[in-house]
């Protein structure tokens, strides 16, 4: 859906030369409330990254919501993902967080974001 165009999102990192770049997807079925993570590799995830993650609440409930970790200006292009242009940005916050594994990840998506700032928190 929407423009297919790819949109660059650089942050300055503190250590560029120790960081790395992944998307970070969290799905929100529309009759399912469970979340889960797409197209993470855990050699993406060194103990070292010092990911920043941009979270953007302009997109509807029922749809896709993009997180990037972008400190090298990498993108990892994912099929029908929906772009900041195609809503502009609504409101977003921006949080700085170190990831030693795909479980704290799981665990930071899922435990800080989705439950604090989704209306839907039924996690199973």
């Amino acid at each position: 859906m929407g423009n297919t165009e790819t949109h660059n999102h650089y942050y300055e990192s503190e250590t560029p030369e120790r960081s790395k770049s992944i998307d970070v997807w969290i799905h929100i079925p529309k009759k399912d409330s469970r979340f889960w993570i797409e197209g993470i590799s855990e050699d993406l995830l060194v103990s070292e990254l010092k990911g920043k993650i941009q979270w953007h609440t302009c997109i509807p409930s029922n749809q896709q919501i993009l997180f990037y970790i972008d400190d090298d200006n990498n993108q990892h292009e994912m099929k029908n993902s929906y772009k900041l242009s195609d809503y502009g940005v609504v409101n977003k916050v921006t949080i700085y967080v170190a990831f030693l594994s795909v479980d704290d990840v799981q665990s930071f998506l899922c435990d800080t974001i989705a439950n604090r700032y989704l209306r839907n928190r039924s996690i199973s």
